[in-house]
């Protein structure tokens, strides 16, 4: 994050949730692809961390997506529908995903070392997922301001 997000309403939360679980949990499965076709040999156990990663996210993705079709739209306040403490949940629980995922990329990073756009490829990962990490504590910190 390179400007102050300022919460405005749950369903500014709720969007970021939607875009940054989406992508969250491509990564896993995009990482298992190119390991595969770059002859990186990751470990049962990162696939199996992998794997979990991507259910949690599409878990989350899907539970996000489900609460933004219930909303009513149009100009309503949503703080009034949709209670922050539900909102701060689902954000609670996609930064513990994230630093699970950054857990496991620390891990992953020490296969392929010698393959460079390898490499690049977990360092940009690894930069998408800490700024998702600074957004939702920026936006959480404020969801308990209020």
């Amino acid at each position: 994050m390179y400007c102050y997000t300022v919460l405005t309403n749950t369903l500014c939360a709720l969007r970021e949730l939607d875009m940054w679980t989406e992508i969250s949990k491509q990564h896993p499965v995009f990482i298992k692809t190119v390991a595969k076709s770059s002859n990186i040999d990751l470990p049962k156990e990162l696939i199996n961390k992998l794997d979990k990663l991507n259910e949690n996210f599409e878990a989350l993705h899907k539970r996000v997506k489900e609460i933004i079709r219930r909303q009513p739209y149009g100009g309503v306040d949503w703080m009034a529908y949709l209670p922050l403490i539900q909102v701060r949940s689902l954000v609670e629980t996609f930064l513990q995903y994230d630093i699970d995922f950054l857990n496991v990329l620390n891990q992953v990073k020490n296969y392929g070392r010698e393959n460079k756009v390898w490499q690049t490829l977990l360092e940009h990962i690894i930069h998408e997922q800490e700024y998702m990490y600074r957004l939702f504590v920026t936006l959480r910190n404020q969801m308990y301001t209020r």
